[in-house]
């Protein structure tokens, strides 16, 4: 069953940390309006963890894991 629910978003802030020469992880605190199917809207904050891996010299998200509850 496809959801009618939408969302948009805005990095306003991020950092970043070298863990290797093929691993960097990034800390980044996000803005976003959620639109649920009879249009309210909703802005969440949240924080956003995300792995990234260096794979044939291109950099690819390995893991990512939301900080805190959306909606909470």
């Amino acid at each position: 069953m496809a959801s009618k629910t939408s969302a948009k978003g805005e990095v306003v802030d991020a950092m970043g940390r070298v863990v290797d020469a093929t691993q960097v992880e990034v800390l980044a605190f996000v803005d976003q309006g959620i639109t649920d199917p009879s249009g309210k809207v909703s802005v969440e904050e949240s924080a956003i963890r995300l792995v990234m891996k260096k794979v044939d010299e291109a950099w690819r998200v390995d893991s990512l894991t939301f900080l805190n509850k959306v909606g909470a």
